[in-house]
């Protein structure tokens, strides 16, 4: 068949492909070169691997697309590996020397005495034994840290004379069994005479301790012969009991002060309570 009258053909030439260099790539689908380093075409946008184009192939992301993946992967790892880094060098020092919030509790919270356990009145407690920091010796008198425990208000312990009003004495009774403290009687200074009494420094401020820290502020009065009593508002929990002078009523004789008898009145403490009260007695 000729050609149709009034109609007109148009033929497009085709361009050759153009050769590519050594260090380029060609596209597996336009057949253009491209940068050795290219992943995808730059002209149509087909992955230089397969030919196929990523948006309609579903084809696997690019090996620089994993690689930057990898990396925001690795800065993550190191910002997180670094700020621990850093807490750990701020928190460090504090945990070792124990300050800020890892200070150590200055004392225990007080132990809850149920009382309904121990319906019996408080009692005097039975005492294993007793240390004094120092004791006086007296050629016709036994004056040791026993006598404060043997039940005879005659008899009496003595420290060592000691300069100002500053005793620093230290005295520590340990009891027979873990128990409920609730109150404490003493016999103040030397209590065989009137004069001895006189001669003796008598206890004036003290500091009375338990288990676990459990301090409380003690003063007492310059009375003469008698039983003072140290009501505790809260019963303590303890093994033993200790008493710091800190100071003293100064007697007319070169005597330190003397205690002719403590008593410590509550209830030994059952099973349960005897068990918390040596984990207490551990707390430094």
């Amino acid at each position: 068949m000729g050609p149709v009258e009034g109609a007109s053909s148009i033929i497009a030439p085709i361009a050759p492909i153009a050769p590519i260099g050594a260090d380029e790539r060609r596209c597996g689908a336009c057949g253009r070169g491209n940068d050795a380093r290219r992943e995808l075409c730059a002209v149509c946008g087909a992955d230089l691997d397969t030919g196929l184009s990523v948006e309609t192939s579903g084809a696997r992301p690019s090996r620089r697309l994993r690689r930057t993946r990898s990396e925001r992967r690795e800065r993550a790892l190191l910002l997180v590996l670094g700020a621990l880094l850093v807490v750990t060098a701020a928190v460090a020092p504090l945990v070792l020397l124990g300050l800020g919030p890892f200070a150590p509790a200055e004392r225990l919270e007080p132990a809850l005495l149920l009382r309904a356990a121990y319906p019996a009145d408080p009692a005097v407690l039975a005492v294993r034994t007793v240390a004094t920091t120092t004791t006086a010796v007296a050629p016709d008198r036994d004056l040791s840290g026993l006598n404060l425990i043997d039940g005879d208000g005659v008899t009496a312990w003595v420290g060592l004379p000691t300069e100002g009003d500053d005793a620093g004495e230290v005295i520590q009774i340990v009891l027979d069994r873990p128990a409920w403290v609730a109150r404490i009687q003493i016999r103040n200074g030397d209590h065989l005479s009137p004069d001895d009494y006189e001669r003796s420094g008598r206890l004036q401020r003290g500091l009375l301790s338990f288990d676990g820290g459990r301090d409380h502020r003690i003063d007492l009065l310059d009375i003469g012969r008698q039983a003072q009593v140290i009501e505790l508002l809260t019963p303590e929990l303890t093994t033993r009991v200790t008493i710091r002078v800190d100071r003293v009523f100064a007697g007319t004789g070169m005597r330190g002060v003397a205690l002719s008898e403590i008593s410590l009145v509550g209830w030994p403490a059952d099973a349960s309570d005897a068990a918390l009260a040596r984990q207490r007695a551990q707390w430094s």
